[in-house]
C-alpha cells in the first residue's frame, strides 16, 4: 500500500484518518444510547484531537524550509486523489454511516473495523518511514489505536451480551 508513498504523504494520510476518526467519535458521543458508550466515544474523541496535533507538529518537522505550501498543496492535491479514486479509502469511519445506525454496538463495530485499519496502516507506515522521528510517531500510533481496539472491544462484548 504504501510502496510509493513518502513520509510526508503517510503523515497526511494518517493525519486525514485521525481527523475522520475525531468527528466521527463525536458524532457518535452526540448520538449515544448509554453514557459509558458516550464517555467512551468522548475520550476517544479527545485522543483523535492529540494525535492530529501530533501528526501536525511532525508535519511541521518535515516541511521545514523546504518551499512549505507549494509542497503541502502538491501533497494534499495527491492524496486527494487517492482517497477520492478508491486507492486509499478513508471511510471505514465516516460520521454519515452514523445516520443510518440504531444500535451503538453497530457504531463499535465500525469503529472497531477503522482501529484495526488504522493499526495496518501505521505498521506499514513504521516499517517504510525514512525519518527516526517518524518511525517513533507510527509505533506510538500503533499503541494508542491498540489501546482503543481494546477499549472498544470491552465495551462491544457488554453490548452484545
Amino acid at each position: 500500500m504504501l510502496e510509493s508513498f513518502n513520509d510526508l504523504e503517510a503523515v497526511e494520510v494518517g493525519l486525514k484518518m485521525e481527523k475522520e476518526g475525531y468527528v466521527f467519535y463525536q458524532t457518535a458521543a452526540s448520538l449515544a444510547g448509554n453514557p459509558q458508550t458516550e464517555a467512551l466515544y468522548r475520550k476517544l474523541a479527545e485522543d483523535e484531537k492529540k494525535h492530529i496535533e501530533r501528526f501536525s507538529d511532525y508535519r511541521d518537522e518535515l516541511m521545514a524550509g523546504q518551499g512549505r505550501d507549494a509542497q503541502e498543496d502538491e501533497v494534499s492535491t495527491y492524496i486527494e486523489k487517492l482517497v477520492k479514486t478508491g486507492v486509499f479509502d478513508l471511510s471505514g469511519r465516516s460520521a454519515e454511516q452514523l445516520e443510518h445506525i440504531t444500535e451503538d454496538w453497530q457504531v463499535i463495530e465500525l469503529a472497531i473495523k477503522a482501529e484495526k485499519d488504522g493499526i495496518l496502516f501505521y505498521h506499514e507506515a513504521a516499517a517504510k518511514c525514512e525519518n527516526e522521528s517518524g518511525k517513533k510517531l507510527f509505533t506510538w500510533l500503533i499503541q494508542e489505536e491498540k489501546h482503543h481496539l481494546a477499549a472498544l472491544g470491552e465495551i462491544y462484548e457488554k453490548l452484545k451480551n
